[in-house]
């Protein structure tokens, strides 16, 4: 019976939307999705993500804070996980910047790596040039970069793709964290991955490596010089001050 009372209520969506303006439509399927129960939410983000014309990135921001709100509910009906990635997906297509914030606090929530890795490619969309999602996400690398050197198991499916976020974030304050998940060797993949985010940093990649240097140990001075030897990018100039200053004591 509910079932069928919940696509009434899509039929009677449906119905009405198709003579409505574009913020007419988003706001009646708001309306419909805050007082409908569990199955009609899902029933009307389905709906929703088939109207492919349609930027919807203001109902499926309420659905994801919907879920912060009470996230009890992924594990009640399991296909409200599915619809939570889909609202994700929605979001990046539409680069609807506006959820920036709580798709990140969805990532911090993060029951499972699958829901994680959806935060994270969302973010890669609409989170460049905010420095509160670059300043979390570094912190967090830092955090499963640290687990690593105490030979505890970080979550590496879900580095990876953070790592390539911060790349594409591109943000300069990212760089150390980076470099240090490049030479920590989780695996050939994360390193892969790490090498190619440092060069999508904004700045000057001689300054970034300079700084590292600056921190005056030991270890960074090795990993900068390693990495200044094999590396063919960086102009002449730049490898020779490099490898002077990673030599000096």
């Amino acid at each position: 019976m509910k079932r069928i009372v919940t696509g009434i209520i899509c039929m009677m969506i449906l119905s009405f939307s198709w003579a409505q303006s574009t913020d007419a439509l988003v706001n009646n399927y708001i309306e419909y999705f805050e007082k409908g129960d569990l199955d009609t939410k899902i029933e009307i983000i389905e709906t929703a993500v088939k109207r492919e014309s349609v930027n919807f990135g203001p109902l499926h921001h309420i659905n994801i804070d919907y879920i912060l709100n009470d996230p009890k509910v992924l594990k009640q009906n399991p296909s409200m996980g599915r619809i939570l990635i889909a609202s994700l997906e929605e979001i990046g297509e539409w680069k609807y910047g506006e959820a920036r914030i709580s798709v990140l606090k969805l990532f911090e929530l993060g029951s499972t790596s699958r829901i994680k890795n959806a935060a994270l490619e969302t973010l890669q969309a609409v989170g460049k040039g905010d420095k509160v999602i670059v300043e979390e996400l570094n912190e967090w690398l830092d955090s499963q970069n640290s687990l690593f050197l105490s030979l505890l198991k970080p979550e590496l499916n879900v580095i990876d793709v953070a790592v390539r976020t911060l790349g594409v974030l591109g943000d300069e304050a990212s760089f150390p964290f980076l470099f240090t998940a490049m030479f920590i060797d989780y695996n050939d993949q994360i390193s892969k991955t790490a090498y190619n985010a440092l060069f999508q940093i904004e700045g000057d990649m001689k300054d970034h490596l300079l700084r590292i240097i600056e921190k005056g140990k030991l270890q960074n001075k090795y990993e900068v010089l390693k990495f200044t030897v094999r590396e063919d990018k960086l102009p002449e100039e730049s490898n020779e001050i490099l490898i002077k200053q990673s030599l000096r004591m």
